[in-house]
């Protein structure tokens, strides 16, 4: 099987030389009575079934480097939305001094005792940003899952693994879960809504 592949392989990458050799045989068909030549008929089948196998390959290879191509955007796609999640996250706290209180909750499970601190407004801007992008992430998860025909790549899992680990942290934090609420009524799909429920029952 690999002796063929590897002649297949050879044919495909050295076009130009069989290109010749075409020429060549046709050459000799119009100026000569070989076309008579049951042997030549033969060789001319066989070579008309090399054609149509070397189709055939071009097309599997062409699909399949689409299909890696298309993966491997669709996972670069996928780290982008958790980096944002992180990086969002991140750089408004560093820009907010005051939302520590928030900061705390979500990431250290300090809670909040002084609701006097609170500042609504900007708890509902940094969750809804959180969750804008959980939402993307979930339902992009599903459609490779979708896409793929269930066959899990192992970088998915990692994304499932992390997102799960991320959200768990900050379902910890009642400010969080106050203001999933309020995205779930007016904001939040179908997908984000059932994988919530399901895993946290929220």
């Amino acid at each position: 099987m690999n002796d063929i592949k590897k002649f297949i392989d050879f044919i495909y990458n050295n076009n130009l030389y069989f290109l010749f050799i075409i020429f060549g045989i046709h050459y000799l068909y119009w100026i000569s009575n070989i076309a008579d030549n049951t042997k030549f008929k033969t060789l001319l089948s066989i070579y008309g079934t090399l054609s149509i196998s070397l189709s055939i390959y071009n097309v599997y290879t062409s699909t399949k480097t689409q299909y890696a191509t298309t993966i491997n955007n669709q996972i670069s796609y996928l780290n982008q939305l958790s980096q944002n999640i992180t990086q969002t996250t991140s750089s408004f706290f560093a820009n907010n001094k005051d939302m520590k209180y928030y900061y705390d909750e979500l990431f250290n499970s300090i809670k909040n005792t002084d609701e006097t601190v609170r500042n609504y407004n900007s708890e509902q801007i940094i969750t809804t940003n959180i969750l804008i992008n959980v939402d993307a992430l979930i339902n992009y998860i599903d459609s490779f899952k979708i896409t793929s025909g269930g066959n899990v790549n192992f970088q998915i899992k990692v994304m499932e693994e992390k997102l799960f680990k991320l959200l768990s942290q900050f379902m910890k934090s009642q400010i969080f879960v106050e203001n999933w609420k309020k995205f779930k009524k007016l904001f939040a799909l179908k997908w984000t809504k059932d994988y919530i429920s399901m895993n946290f029952n929220q």
